[in-house]
């Protein structure tokens, strides 16, 4: 969460402005921390030039929106009946907490579809890794037999079945290196690959269900792991959200009050 007051060096408010910011932080319970910026210097972008004094922006957006005045003149903000030059503390707090949670909602979201993605890979791979290999050419006339009874044609896949199996093992392995870059944690990579490897091994080299079974277990645990480090991440970037990175070139620094 970036959080960005807008002020007016002049502007008698600022002060009261800072210490009602920081009170709702607190009440918040989000690092007391905001990028300040003086809407009237030079190096100040064009985009901050437009609001009155004082702003505050939650992720670039005028959370507080009932505010009165524009770039040229002191805001005002309303209180019950009367016009005050600060934001009261309550509507802040619960401006605060709407894109806290806003926030939690939207990355609850996306990790849950990069969670099915996973998901769907492993149970893919474990799929073609327990289909029967149709080797012996004796066995066809009974699975022609079967197939035929169930409607279906007879198919010989056993040629294409590492082929199959391999790229349904990369699949599953797509998300962990993807997610790897991310918690910068390659513990579920590495198991995924021995995994992909034992389970290839285990089928088509020493024709092993003990090691391909092993695999799959490996395969399944890696991907726990990966969700499990992946939520760790995300709970982490949830107590940093009101801490603000520099930005590029452009602004007083950030103020801590």
């Amino acid at each position: 969460m970036t959080i960005e007051l807008i002020v007016d060096r002049e502007c008698p408010n600022v002060v009261a402005a800072r210490a009602q910011l920081r009170q709702a932080l607190l009440r918040a319970r989000l690092p007391v921390r905001w990028k300040e910026w003086d809407r009237a210097a030079s190096d100040s972008p064009a985009r901050v030039r437009n609001f009155g004094s004082p702003t505050i922006l939650v992720d670039g957006r005028d959370i507080l929106g009932q505010g009165l005045g524009d770039g040229n003149c002191c805001r005002l903000y309303r209180s019950g009946e009367r016009l005050v030059g600060v934001p009261e503390v309550g509507d802040l707090t619960q401006a605060f907490l709407q894109a806290r949670e806003g926030g939690r909602a939207e990355k609850g979201s996306v990790t849950g579809r990069a969670r099915w993605r996973e998901t769907l890979g492993v149970l893919l791979a474990a799929a073609a890794a327990l289909l029967p290999k149709l080797a012996c050419p004796a066995c066809w006339p009974t699975y022609a037999g079967l197939l035929s009874a169930l409607g279906l044609p007879f198919l010989n896949y056993t040629p294409f079945l590492p082929v199959l199996t391999g790229l349904f093992l990369l699949i599953a392995l797509g998300p962990l290196l993807f997610a790897a870059r991310r918690h910068r944690r390659t513990g579920p990579v590495i198991l995924g690959v021995v995994a992909a490897a034992l389970v290839l091994a285990g089928k088509f080299l020493w024709n092993s269900e003990i090691v391909m079974l092993g695999g799959l277990a490996l395969l399944a645990g890696a991907s726990f792991r990966n969700a499990w480090l992946c939520r760790q991440d995300c709970c982490a970037a949830d107590g940093d959200g009101g801490q603000i990175a520099p930005a590029a070139g452009a602004a007083p620094p950030a103020r801590n009050s």
